[in-house]
């Protein structure tokens, strides 16, 4: 067997090689191939697609494609349909952009993304405004969502390297939220409500805790033993583009 494969080996290095001529006889050229099974239907086609790239086409024995394989313009690609010939799931490859996997299930509306372009992402969503949960590595902080869908609340979960974590959470609605951060100077826990009243405790390095109460944005009692809380730089934390989550929503 092994001495085969290396025959073989041997035959594809001289076919490839420039120069060296291929037998006739043993070369078919075509622009498509059609695989025929005894019933006369045809379970799988070499060709061309309409925008004129190679794809390999399998069916089943009604046949109906369950399974595509082309070299689009942009980067190869696989598909793999339902018996409605719908999408199930999908790999593809962007030439000088990333790679993307898409699984999908159209019964029960989920889908599980995952990409790897600027930065690799994992997402996952049951329905169209049901529960969602990502993960996300962008740069220089990692994040994680969890999601009930649009108005039943949200969790997130990050890190920005060399800077601070955050956990926040909130109702969905925008009057409930909950915060606790920890950065190099400040380990906080902040609660507000829609109009910006609430409650934050705070410790910063090597000075006395703090508290402050405010409504309507506005510190109505405090205890400070080292300055006052700075929403600013937990607003630092994971302000940035690209995060996936809305932290300024929390610190307005």
């Amino acid at each position: 067997m092994a001495g085969l494969l290396a025959m073989a080996l041997v035959w594809l290095q001289l076919g490839a090689r420039p120069g060296v001529a291929a037998n006739p006889e043993g070369v078919i050229t075509a622009q498509s191939f059609r695989l025929v099974d005894d019933n006369g239907v045809v379970r799988g086609v070499l060709g061309f697609s309409r925008e004129e790239y190679p794809m390999l086409l399998l069916c089943d024995t009604n046949g109906r494609e369950q399974l595509m394989l082309g070299a689009e313009p942009v980067g190869p690609v696989i598909y793999l349909l339902d018996a409605n010939t719908e999408p199930m799931a999908f790999i593809k490859s962007v030439h000088g952009v990333g790679s993307y996997i898409s699984l999908m299930n159209k019964k029960t509306d989920t889908v599980i993304g995952m990409a790897n372009t600027n930065a690799p992402v994992m997402h996952m969503r049951n329905g169209a405004n049901g529960p969602v949960l990502s993960m996300a590595a962008h740069g220089n902080q990692s994040v994680i969502q969890i999601s009930g869908g649009p108005g039943k609340g949200e969790i997130g979960l990050a890190v920005k390297h060399d800077f601070g974590s955050l956990m926040f959470m909130n109702n969905g609605r925008d009057n409930g939220q909950l915060a606790l951060g920890v950065t190099p100077r400040w380990t906080s826990v902040v609660a507000k409500d829609g109009d910006d009243s609430g409650l934050t405790l705070a410790v910063r390095k090597n000075r006395a805790p703090a508290m402050e109460m405010t409504e309507n944005g506005r510190a109505v009692w405090s205890a400070l033993g080292g300055g006052s809380v700075d929403d600013a730089e937990l607003r630092g934390l994971f302000g940035g583009a690209g995060s996936g989550l809305n932290f300024d929503k929390l610190f307005k």
